[in-house]
C-alpha cells in the first residue's frame, strides 16, 4: 500500500523538458541598453549630435558631406525652461565637441532646442528634440518587497502545517498512546 502511494506521488512530479533539434523558440529578446538622452539634427552643411550626460550637454559638430569635425565655431543653444526662454553658449572642449552645463535639461520630458552654429564660412540653425525619460523605480526595493512576501508565505505554510499536525495528533483515540509503546 505504501509503495503504491509513493509510486502515485512520484508520477505526479513535474518532468523537465529539454529542447531538441528542429525546435525553434524564436529570437532572443534584444538586450536593453541604457543610453544617455540624445538627439541629432543636420542641414545640408552641418550635422550635430546632442548627448546629455547628467547635467552636461555635449554637442558634436561635423561637416555633413565629409564628417570632418567643425572647430572654432560659436555655438549657441536656445531652449525654453519653466522660468522662460534661455540662450547659452557652448564652449569647445575638443575639436568638434562643444560642452554646456545645462541642469534645466536633466528634468524629465521633451526639450525642444534651437542650435545656431556660426564660423567664418557658415551660419546654420538646427532644431532638435531631446527627450529625457523619467527615472525608473528602484528595482532593489521591489526585490526586497518580493523577498519579504515570499518569507511571509513560507512562514504561513509552516504554521498551517504545525496546526494541522497538532489537530491530527489530538484526534487519536484515548489510550492509543499508552497501548502503542508499552507492549503490556
Amino acid at each position: 500500500m505504501l509503495l503504491s502511494a509513493a509510486l502515485s506521488a512520484a508520477l505526479c512530479l513535474p518532468v523537465p523538458a529539454w529542447p531538441h533539434a528542429g525546435h525553434d523558440h524564436g529570437a532572443e529578446p534584444a538586450p536593453v541598453l541604457l543610453l544617455d538622452p540624445r538627439a541629432e539634427a543636420h542641414s545640408d552643411r552641418v550635422e550635430l549630435v546632442l548627448i546629455l550626460d547628467g547635467q552636461t550637454l555635449s554637442i558634436y559638430l561635423d561637416e555633413f558631406a565629409t564628417n570632418a569635425p567643425i572647430t572654432g565655431a560659436a555655438v549657441l543653444v536656445e531652449s525654453t525652461t519653466t522660468e522662460g526662454p534661455r540662450e547659452d553658449r557652448a564652449a569647445e572642449a575638443t575639436p568638434g565637441q562643444y560642452r554646456l552645463e545645462a541642469p534645466w535639461l536633466s528634468a524629465p520630458g521633451r526639450h525642444d532646442l534651437l542650435v545656431s552654429v556660426r564660423d567664418a564660412t557658415r551660419f546654420d540653425l538646427l532644431t532638435a528634440r531631446l527627450t529625457v525619460p523619467a527615472p525608473e523605480a528602484d528595482a532593489d526595493a521591489d526585490a526586497g518587497a518580493a523577498w519579504w512576501q515570499l518569507a511571509a508565505a513560507l512562514i504561513a505554510v509552516f504554521a498551517l502545517g504545525l496546526v494541522t499536525g497538532g489537530l491530527l495528533l489530538g484526534t487519536r483515540a484515548p489510550g492509543a498512546a499508552a497501548e502503542a509503546g508499552h507492549g503490556h
